[in-house]
């Protein structure tokens, strides 16, 4: 629950990559959106708060991952945190 408050996700994820030793794994729980305007709506009441706030789509997400190499092993989306 912090990295999606980066907006520079696809070097955060590279950088992630870097680090896992060959063969590692990568677990996350993150907020996620499907579309652009639930990304731009995300977190209004912290922006407000003057907190830095920001959110990925699942595609960013897949993106991101891909890009550096990861793999998919197994999944899960759940609309318990949104």
């Amino acid at each position: 629950n912090v990295l999606h408050h980066s907006t520079r996700l696809r070097p955060l994820v590279a950088n992630l990559a870097r680090m896992l030793r060959p063969g590692g794994l990568l677990g996350f729980v993150e907020p996620y959106v499907e579309t652009e305007a639930q990304k731009l709506a995300f977190g209004d009441a912290q922006k407000d708060a003057g907190i830095n706030e920001n959110v990925h789509t699942l595609a960013e997400w897949h993106d991101a991952l891909t890009a550096a190499g990861f793999s998919l092993d197994a999944w899960g989306l759940t609309i318990a945190f949104n």
